[in-house]
């Protein structure tokens, strides 16, 4: 019986702890996989806690993102703030639907059109993040714009900044934790920051004096899903006519561990709104 559980094949790396991981069951090694990192926090799933326990457990399913017990006869689907009429807990074909309020979907918002009325948004994609995640980035973008709003220092550069962040909160921070960088962290708030210089080496407060945060975090999150698709990111729409504003590319736009992901419309999804349908994990 043990021996059926024992992995025969050599598991992938450089095989220095092969014979300590002889023993260990395939799911073991997977879990095991999530602690090896070079920098940031733990490797986290990029399903939620709830639809990977729905698979293993056949009791009912208690969680703080649920509105009510998860069960293997239940659906579950994420949350959609924008279209709040379109959820119905009983479906004639679905059955039951319970809503996971950690797994968030909204349209991206990212285009501008000109009409004979006006400017008009439109959205090119569907964005799914952590809605635990945005809180941690909302929560620290604040303090950021507070340390530089209460500080008499005219010229602050990203890694100055981070390094009075650490000194008085005593923590890293989301851009370290999930191996984004604050170059790319501060980038995703255009109306709140501005990054300025030849390597946008210099970060200042876009109203000076001002710690109000300008940006939604909702808007964050969604750049940052389209950045990791494109390798790329701009800070704001084009409006046709116009100058566009020059694209950012970082590395870690598309290497960080956050749970975002940008779906095109021209693009099937046979998952709606869980992160496994999007090519960006």
């Amino acid at each position: 019986m043990m021996a059926s559980r024992q992995i025969a094949a050599r598991p992938p790396g450089d095989g220095s702890n092969y014979e300590e991981q002889m023993g260990d069951t395939r799911h073991q090694l997977l879990q095991k996989s999530l602690a090896m990192r070079s920098a940031g926090g733990p490797h986290e799933q990029v399903r939620s806690v709830p639809w990977r326990l729905q698979g293993t457990r056949s009791c009912e399913i208690t969680h703080s993102s649920l509105h009510e017990p998860l069960t293997s006869w239940k659906n579950l689907e994420p949350m959609q703030p924008r279209w709040p009429h379109a959820f119905r807990r009983y479906h004639l074909n679905h059955g039951i639907r319970v809503v996971d309020n950690d797994t968030i979907v909204v349209s991206a918002r990212d285009k501008i059109q000109k009409t004979q009325t006006g400017l008009v948004r439109s959205s090119s994609g569907t964005v799914t993040y952590s809605q635990t995640q945005r809180q941690k980035a909302e929560i620290e973008v604040q303090e950021l714009a507070e340390i530089m709003a209460g500080s008499g220092q005219l010229a602050w550069t990203p890694k100055k900044l981070e390094h009075i962040f650490k000194e008085r909160t005593g923590r890293s921070g989301v851009w370290v934790h999930y191996d984004l960088g604050i170059r790319a962290f501060l980038i995703c708030f255009p109306k709140t920051f501005e990054l300025y210089g030849r390597e946008h080496e210099y970060v200042r407060l876009r109203r000076a004096r001002n710690s109000v945060v300008l940006d939604h975090p909702e808007e964050a999150m969604a750049r940052l899903a389209r950045a990791r698709s494109q390798g790329s990111l701009q800070q704001n729409p084009t409006v046709p006519g116009t100058i566009a504003s020059p694209s950012v590319a970082l590395p870690s736009l598309k290497s960080n561990r956050l749970k975002v992901g940008f779906l095109p419309h021209d693009e099937p999804g046979t998952d709606y709104g869980q992160f496994g349908a999007y090519r960006t994990f």
